[in-house]
């Protein structure tokens, strides 16, 4: 597990109390953790990192889709016969699959590895606040511009459940969260955070920060 903060000890304040002649402290006293930034990550390998996750979720999608009408022309003698219920709910349930799936990767890697494989890939890290790292990830991912695909597939549960009206506020959800994502990295750059850093106090840095910590 990666580090988030480095350590001072309490030896440097005990000799320094001593040379002032204020009284000595428990040399055993725990240690204190601050917070040292790492070198920012710059905005180009946010973007091709976040261009590598979305692609295995493409790639995943189109995989499932040609299996899945594969599987139905299979079935149906390639077109003689309708396919049955049971197939089509076959071939709907493996693409419908993807999105949960690469979901579940993602979050695997952000609270495992520190980042999303993409981020990984690019040598980038996630950090957050003390003591609330993973909250401030996940966070962090729900507001990303990449968290859009889960709301879009929570949305077509919704449709096919017979919920439009939810359906469509998590659409425009997903709309507002991809917009405000990318216009605040587009053109605010403010201190090269996004907007979704800001809200969740996260930073994304290169990861040989770590290294020379």
């Amino acid at each position: 597990m990666e580090r988030d903060f480095g350590q001072i000890r309490s030896t440097d304040m005990i000799r320094g109390m001593a040379h002032t002649g204020a009284p000595a402290l428990d040399s055993r006293a725990p240690t204190m953790a601050v917070d040292v930034p790492g070198p920012l990550a710059p905005r180009g390998a946010r973007f091709a990192a976040a261009f590598w996750d979305l692609s295995w979720l493409g790639l995943g999608s189109l995989l499932a889709v040609v299996v899945g009408f594969g599987f139905l022309f299979w079935r149906t003698r390639w077109g003689a016969v309708d396919a049955g219920d049971g197939d089509t709910a076959l071939a709907a349930a493996l693409v419908l699959s993807v999105v949960p799936t690469w979901l579940a990767w993602m979050l695997a890697s952000l609270l495992g590895d520190g980042g999303t494989p993409g981020q990984r890939q690019r040598g980038l890290i996630v950090r957050g606040a003390a003591n609330a790292w993973p909250a401030a990830r996940l966070l962090r991912f729900a507001l990303h511009p990449l968290s859009a695909a889960g709301w879009i597939w929570l949305a077509a549960i919704l449709f096919l459940m017979g919920a439009p009206s939810v359906g469509w506020l998590l659409i425009v959800t997903a709309a507002a969260i991809t917009l405000g994502g990318l216009g605040s990295v587009v053109l605010l750059g403010v201190g090269r955070r996004a907007l979704h850093d800001l809200l969740a106090r996260t930073n994304v840095e290169l990861a040989d920060g770590e290294q020379r910590r």
